[in-house]
């Protein structure tokens, strides 16, 4: 991917222009070209991590813009050899963004006899829902792709 680059919403009729900044933290922003539609998304790349702080657009819910950042995010990652996606600020209220996006809950959380010992069933519920969010960069790069090539059209520029 070239930066910048330019992506059309095909539902909205929306056009992006997307940029890449950064070095140790990467950010990469789209702004909608002649209106106030914008968003980014921070990461950062350590070895086979990719760090993925989190994601914001404006409007926030149902714009496919979070999907189209967390996309080239992933595909950033995957160039640079990352292969584990571990969100690192995702909010509580973007649980679902993640999961559908291809990331889930860690499981070694809930297998470590240490935190789970002596847990009720509420406490490991509890437990079991603030595990952290990962996810494997190839699946993730794979199903945010899906989403994303449904709504929006990289145009060449």
């Amino acid at each position: 991917m070239h930066y910048p680059c330019r992506w059309r919403n095909n539902q909205t009729n929306k056009t992006f222009t997307v940029t890449k900044t950064g070095m140790a933290t990467i950010r990469i922003e789209a702004q909608q070209q002649g209106g106030g539609d914008h968003g980014h998304a921070e990461y950062a790349t350590n070895g086979a991590d990719f760090l993925f702080d989190h994601v914001e657009s404006h409007p926030e819910v149902g714009s496919g813009l979070g999907s189209l950042l967390f996309y080239l995010a992933c595909h950033e990652a995957a160039l640079a050899g990352c292969t584990n996606v571990k969100v690192s600020a995702g909010a509580w209220t973007a649980e679902e963004f993640y999961f559908k996006m291809g990331c889930h809950r860690d499981p070694a959380v809930m297998a470590n006899p240490v935190l789970t010992a002596g847990l009720n069933a509420a406490q490991l519920a509890q437990l079991a829902h603030s595990a952290p969010i990962i996810g494997d960069v190839a699946h993730c790069h794979t199903t945010s792709g899906t989403v994303t090539f449904q709504r929006w059209e990289l145009l060449v520029t």
